[in-house]
């Protein structure tokens, strides 16, 4: 059937034949690395992941998306994902999200009939480490692009073997009911595989964020199955994949920001890095950064904040000064002309709920020029 025009106001690309070759018994197979395949439209629901569609870009024939916010020169912009998505779905032989699978679902969930003319559906991880077929589409356009698009991003390809059902899966369920982030969104299906059997699938959930029901056969743990058995983990702190392993973080961390005036960009991302990787935090359980109102237009924090796609929440002299710290700043209490004060302890604790909130991480300096902190709410102690 042929694609639907678009009511859109750009030109969707002319759908191009796949390539085919002749087995010996005269049969049409998909050559097994195809590098080429109809013309597709490609979501990027993040500034950083830019580079990733661009990469993809350059070797196959890709229409880029962007929300209207940061549209950069070569990308489509849009303001609303959903009502894009109805105006164009049947328009393209295939749809790719750089995104996590839960979000892509949640965009598709109320235009997806379940019919066998349906486009295909992939999902790249923000990443690039896996890219996943979750619908196959018409003459199985899916799995052809999911080789080829792993073979360009040197990734793990996730074939669909089977059609999926095109609804929320328990697991994306589960996630969102609890405001949780799929941290291996290629693990989903080997352990949706296992609950069709009523095997029960350890749940290392030492917060205790989710809640076990009926509808999913979970049993909590207070370790961590060692690999190769099934689990499921959640946690802020970072826990390194493994196969069979699906991750889970909440986002629940504030990283209180403090740094002197011409502090670059990558300074600073240098010293967020380098604090998760010294504390063992999960970057994704990150849920904002905070600072004081003085910084709230220093180009290398904005800029920081900008890649790092998170909010930057900046609070005046006085409430900062107002709460109590482990370690209040001299030079910070000069500059500000406060008795005590510290920026990035005090920024991270009135951004996690202070007085409801405990730090994690106290102040903590790297190159001589940027103070971090963490807090959380005490929801989320361990």
């Amino acid at each position: 059937m042929p694609p639907a025009k678009s009511p859109f106001s750009w030109n969707t690309p002319a759908t191009r034949t796949r390539e085919t070759e002749t087995t010996a018994a005269g049969e049409k197979s998909t050559t097994a690395c195809a590098q080429k395949f109809p013309p597709a439209a490609c979501y990027i629901l993040q500034p950083e992941s830019l580079p990733l569609a661009r990469k993809l870009a350059q070797k196959h024939t890709l229409t880029l998306f962007t929300p209207a916010a940061f549209r950069p020169m070569d990308c489509q912009p849009f303001e609303r994902l959903s009502e894009l998505l109805r105006g164009i779905f049947t328009a393209f032989e295939t749809h790719i999200f750089i995104s996590s699978t839960s979000a892509a679902v949640h965009a598709l969930s109320h235009i997806l009939k379940q019919s066998e003319q349906e486009p295909a559906v992939l999902v790249v991880d923000p990443y690039g480490a896996h890219v996943i077929c979750l619908l196959k589409g018409r003459q199985e356009h899916g799995n052809a692009a999911c080789l080829a698009l792993a073979a360009t991003l040197k990734s793990h390809p996730v074939p669909d073997a089977i059609t999926p059902s095109p609804t929320l899966s328990t697991l994306e369920l589960l996630a969102r009911k609890y405001a949780c982030h799929i941290l291996d969104p290629a693990e989903e299906k080997h352990l949706l595989t296992a609950l069709p059997k009523e095997e029960t699938i350890p749940l290392y959930d030492p917060l205790g964020i989710i809640e076990t029901s009926k509808k999913i056969a979970l049993s909590p743990t207070n370790i961590l199955p060692p690999s190769p058995e099934p689990a499921i983990s959640v946690h802020w702190r970072y826990i390194s994949p493994r196969p069979r392993l699906l991750r889970m973080t909440t986002p629940c961390l504030y990283a209180g920001i403090g740094c002197r005036a011409g502090t670059s960009k990558q300074q600073i991302l240098n010293a967020f890095a380098q604090m998760l990787q010294t504390y063992s935090l999960e970057k994704k359980a990150v849920k904002a950064l905070a600072s004081i109102e003085a910084k709230k237009n220093e180009q290398g924090l904005c800029e920081a904040a900008e890649h790092l796609a998170l909010p930057l929440y900046c609070y005046d002299t006085a409430t900062l000064a107002q709460i109590d710290v482990p370690h209040p700043s001299a030079k910070a209490a000069e500059v500000f002309q406060q008795a005590r004060i510290s920026v990035s302890e005090g920024a991270a604790l009135q951004a996690a709920g202070f007085p409801n909130a405990e730090l994690l991480v106290t102040r903590q300096t790297y190159d001589g020029c940027v103070t971090l902190a963490i807090a959380l709410p005490h929801r989320y102690r361990e």
